[in-house]
């Protein structure tokens, strides 16, 4: 009599396969091993997805017309529309495009890049009300914006969404202005409960124009940020002072709800010793973590972004803090003098005060290279200039070592 072929069950089999998540190769042979393996192995393989050319979107739609149950696998989507002619990248979003997505109807995260975005016709507005019903992060990465009442539009076809990043979003009428007027009197000085379902909790605006949070602004959605990223300039045509303002609006609006913030202190451009309001972190009770970024010690303006810095961290009554994380633009060649030129027994004593009433609290310097090449400072640089700040912190250094942290050239702290 023959015995039967012993086997594992599901369960097991299901968390081999996920264990084996991030290796595409051993997923497909596990796919083609047995076909009780192909649905947990297609979660995996088709967990993301890039539609970057018109023969990626067809090869995709081919696999989708073969195996239709791979479009509940994709979560995660995203469209990068350079190499999409200009005079058809519109036709094909809405009637190419548009019918992919609404079999995708399980996607969580979207990204569009590269794109000029159209004033949207009333086709794909309607269109657009049913394709994005699970996002809940959308990302716009070097994409020229829709008109204020269109990008409203698009996120009111993501009922389920949090998070919204915009990088490298610029929207003009010309090249030698923006196509939008910020009513500066009229804005909020605090984000107030939208009308629409939609509820944002996490914005990231890095290099992108005041636009986008003008909109948002003026948008029927709830503000409700947990985690607000704020990288980097806006483009050089709007002040530093009026980025800084409506920065820290989104800061203070926040209120209690904050508790993730990384902020540029934007010391390379002039006007900010105009707002001394910028950061005040006085109205974030309930921060965990805070990240005061690129101060460039080798930069003429820098000594406003140290003041910048030096106030916020006086500025802070959040109990739960557990993180600072500073980060310092310095040139290797000549870090000693740059360093010399700051006074560090003000952020000696407040770093101290701040680690003695947090136990939990780490700081963390990051030393970057200030140039703008690729170049990174090696592990045996970190060290050295790590030695010479400790220096600078006599006090943070004496009585709380084990709090004061220095990643270096590998992305890890000092060993102490």
């Amino acid at each position: 009599m023959q015995s039967a072929i012993p086997t594992l069950p599901p369960e097991l089999c299901d968390l081999t396969i996920d264990f084996l998540q991030y290796d595409r190769r051993a997923l497909k042979a596990c796919s083609l091993a047995s076909r009780s393996w192909l649905r947990r192995t297609r979660i995996h393989l088709f967990l993301k997805a890039t539609i970057a050319t018109e023969q990626k979107y067809l090869e995709f739609e081919s696999i989708l017309e073969a195996s239709p149950d791979i479009a509940s696998c994709v979560r995660n989507l995203q469209l990068d529309l350079s190499v999409i002619p200009l005079d058809s990248k519109d036709h094909w979003l809405h009637h190419e495009l548009f019918r992919i997505l609404k079999n995708l109807d399980k996607v969580e995260e979207l990204s569009i890049l590269h794109w000029r975005a159209p004033e949207l016709s009333e086709d794909m507005k309607q269109d657009l009300s049913t394709v994005f019903p699970m996002v809940t992060t959308l990302r716009f990465s070097k994409v020229e914006p829709p008109l204020k009442d269109d990008l409203i539009w698009i996120l009111r076809a993501c009922p389920r969404l949090h998070e919204l990043e915009f990088h490298e979003c610029e929207r003009y009428d010309g090249p030698d202005r923006p196509s939008w007027d910020i009513p500066l009197s009229e804005t909020p000085s605090a984000l107030v409960p939208g009308t629409a379902m939609t509820v944002i909790s996490a914005l990231k605006w890095v290099d992108s124009d005041l636009y986008v949070v003008e909109c948002l602004f003026q948008s029927p959605f709830t503000l409700n940020l947990e985690r607000l990223h704020t990288g980097h300039g806006c483009p050089s045509i709007v002040s530093t002072k009026l980025r800084a303002i409506y920065a820290q609006r989104l800061i203070r609006g926040a209120g209690a709800s904050l508790k993730e913030l990384s902020v540029d202190l934007m010391p390379h451009l002039d006007e900010l010793e105009e707002y001394e309001g910028y950061v005040d972190l006085s109205h974030n009770p309930s921060l965990v973590s805070l990240g005061l970024l690129d101060i460039g010690l080798s930069d003429e303006a820098f000594e406003e972004g140290w003041d910048v810095l030096l106030r916020a961290l006086a500025s802070i009554r959040s109990p739960h803090l557990e993180e600072i994380s500073i980060g310092l633009y310095l040139e290797y060649e000549s870090y000693e003098e740059d360093l010399d030129i700051l006074d560090w027994g003000e952020i000696d004593e407040l770093l101290a005060l701040l680690v003695h009433d947090r136990p939990k609290l780490m700081i963390i310097i990051n030393l970057d290279e200030f140039s703008l090449s690729t170049r990174r400072f090696t592990m045996e640089e970190c060290r050295k200039m790590a030695e010479s700040v400790k220096i600078r912190l006599p006090h943070m250094e004496t009585e709380y070592p084990d709090r004061l942290c220095f990643p270096d050239g590998d992305d890890t702290c000092t060993p102490r």
